[in-house]
């Protein structure tokens, strides 16, 4: 992941990254995080489902998210990946309010996402203007739905 991520710094014309079930971890996550703060960067579609994220990698990518005005970012996909904790849905909500974000689209399917983390994400909506498109398919891993 991040031997990957390092080697497309160079890529300035590059807008869509699909690492979908590579395993990226730690090290991949926080190069991804400096490759969206890239200032000539252009990245505006990232997929990074089933790659067992858990905090610590949602934490390099939405901390440079939350604190780059220039990021080009518009969609993420984050389904599949079941290791994001209560703390990692409130860093993330953290970073939807952020008024310069430039994310469209959010994908969090089928990532088992808590009742806390739903309430922490509900209430980052109501801050944010960019976000039109939320995948919520398959939250909940006990079969219970999440609106009833």
């Amino acid at each position: 992941g991040k031997e990957l991520a390092d080697a497309l710094k160079g890529y300035d014309n590059l807008s869509e990254l699909s690492l979908g079930d590579n395993e990226i971890g730690r090290k991949g996550c926080i190069a991804l995080g400096n490759l969206l703060s890239h200032p000539s960067g252009n990245l505006k579609d990232l997929n990074l489902e089933n790659n067992r994220i858990d905090d610590d990698c949602i934490s390099s990518v939405t901390n440079t998210l939350a604190s780059n005005k220039k990021t080009s970012l518009k969609e993420l996909s984050l389904s599949f990946n079941c290791n994001i904790t209560q703390a990692g849905w409130q860093m993330l909500s953290t970073c939807l309010q952020n008024q310069d974000s430039a994310l469209e689209k959010l994908d969090i399917s089928s990532t088992d996402v808590t009742d806390e983390g739903v309430i922490a994400l509900g209430s980052s909506l109501i801050k944010n203007k960019t976000l039109k498109a939320l995948d919520l398919y398959d939250l909940s891993s006990d079969g219970r739905p999440l609106i009833s």
